[in-house]
Formats: structure tokens, sequence, C-alpha cells
């Protein structure tokens, strides 16, 4: 079972807990495991960005493949993910992708 974590958008996006609860459950339908950081920092709010980048990166070295949500780009946290799978050689999909699986 491929492990894929999920990218996008949370400083800034009122949605963003239902849009990264979707695309667990769409990953999860599909038979991955998903890593949903929005669901496992919720209780890590009041640590600074740095650090909070810090364990999300930990997470995605755990994962086989990256999911990009489609306002990954409005993020700086998303976008330095994306950055950092593609350097570590992990696969980066959009969640469409995903999708088109279902």
């Amino acid at each position: 079972m491929k492990t894929v974590y999920i990218s996008g958008q949370i400083t800034g996006n009122p949605v963003y807990l239902a849009q990264f609860q979707n695309a667990e459950a769409l990953l999860t339908r599909n038979g991955y495991k998903a890593i949903n950081m929005a669901a496992l920092l919720k209780d890590f709010s009041e640590r600074p960005w740095e650090d909070l980048m810090r364990i999300c990166l930990n997470y995605l070295e755990l994962a086989d493949e990256i999911a990009m949500l489609p306002n990954w780009k409005n993020s700086r946290g998303a976008c330095m993910e994306y950055g950092y799978a593609g350097g570590r050689g992990i696969p980066i999909r959009s969640i469409e992708d995903y999708k088109k699986e279902d």
C-alpha cells in the first residue's frame, strides 16, 4: 500500500479542513494510506511556522508520493513541500489524478 502525503493551502483558507479530509477520504477509498497534516497539526497551532514545517517535512519523508491540492500554489508551506518532494525524488501528483482512479 502506497503512502500519499496531502499538500495544500492551510493558512488563510477557511475550508482547509474539509479539503484535506475529502482528499484523505478519496485516497483511502482508492487503497492508499494518506498523511493528512491538517488533522495531525491542529494540536500544534501555537508552534512557530518553521517548527511546523520541520514536522511536515519529516512526515513527507515517509511518503511514497505527494498529492497537491488545487490551491497549493497559494501556500508558502505547500510550495516548500513541492520543492522538497521534487528534490528528494518523491513523485508529485495532483489530487485530480487520484480522482480518475475513483
